[in-house]
């Protein structure tokens, strides 16, 4: 299949049923108006030889440092009692440091200390039947380090397409599949999540992808714990990495505790913590990797404010 024929495709898909799993959203009893994340993460050394061309005594010394910055916005448009559109944006800034390389002696790309991600996207929920919903959105990120003017190859499409299921008042289920056009490589893979809340307790899983379970301690207190795997992806510089599409992937495996403080009915303070078991990072051209960095594991923080409506 031709790179037109994968956009077009992409295309269509989106436009009559791409979706994000947005029933999660309609499952509780606020929606996100603006939040403001910033996550920090210790030190990491690699794990292991990878493809680096630099010796095994050289390797022990690479560690890994970073730190990011989040900004989220969302506003929802109810039409009517059966339908919803949440329109949604994120501005992601990642900056990462690799300690102790001579990347002039070891051939290594050097990887850019900032790179960033702008996401937009609509979600629309809409219930079938009683128990039925079904949901859908249309998304478009782009990915950069800023270092040239924007590209197509910049861009990156985005979504799935799902449907729920209420058993009980409790109880949600739903899957479809999720869907990306990122670097001219087209991806489709299925999801399924399960959702139960009661007075105390809501638990969430989303296959492959996350797992949180959290509890309300007092009225305006609530702590748990969550485990999930991230996949971010960056286009870099075509000039100075002289090639024709470079980007990156980093994929995060990461599980810790979550707590919300409520401040009053709109405002709360989210504090996470624990450990990224994991840690994996690619430079590539199109989809062939030029560098593997594999890392241990490292401890993390991340303190965000809420404002909800």
């Amino acid at each position: 299949m031709s790179n037109i024929n994968k956009i077009i495709l992409t295309i269509l898909f989106i436009i009559f049923a791409t979706a994000s799993v947005s029933q999660l959203m309609a499952t509780t009893p606020e929606y996100i108006g603006l939040s403001i994340f910033y996550d920090y993460k210790s030190k990491s050394k690699i794990k292991n030889r990878s493809n680096l061309n630099i010796d095994r005594e050289e390797n022990k010394n690479i560690q890994l440092s970073e730190q990011s910055f989040n900004i989220g916005a969302a506003y929802p448009i109810e039409f009517n009692k059966k339908t919803m559109i949440v329109n949604k944006f994120e501005y992601y800034s990642l900056d990462l440091n690799l300690d102790e390389v001579n990347l002039e002696q070891t051939n290594l790309y050097q990887i850019p200390n900032q790179l960033y991600l702008v996401n937009g996207r609509s979600e629309l929920s809409h219930k079938l039947f009683s128990r039925w919903t079904f949901d859908g959105s249309i998304g478009l990120q782009f990915y950069s380090d800023f270092k040239e003017n924007i590209k197509r190859l910049n861009l990156g499409i985005i979504g799935s397409l799902g449907t729920s299921w209420r058993y009980n008042k409790n109880l949600v289920l739903g899957l479809g599949l999720t869907q990306n056009f990122v670097f001219q490589e087209y991806k489709m893979s299925p999801y399924f999540y399960i959702y139960w809340e009661n007075r105390k307790i809501i638990a969430t899983l989303i296959y492959p992808q996350k797992i949180q379970a959290t509890y309300r301690l007092f009225q305006k207190f609530k702590t748990g714990f969550y485990g999930t795997i991230d996949s971010l992806n960056f286009a870099l510089n075509r000039d100075k990495y002289k090639l024709s599409n470079p980007n990156i992937n980093y994929e995060i495996f990461s599980v810790g505790s979550i707590s919300k403080i409520h401040l009053d009915d709109y405002f709360q303070i989210q504090l996470n913590g624990g450990y990224n078991i994991s840690k994996v990072l690619k430079i590539k051209n199109d989809q062939n990797i030029i560098n593997k960095f594999n890392f241990k594991k490292s401890w993390f923080f991340k303190i965000g404010f809420i404002y909800g409506i």
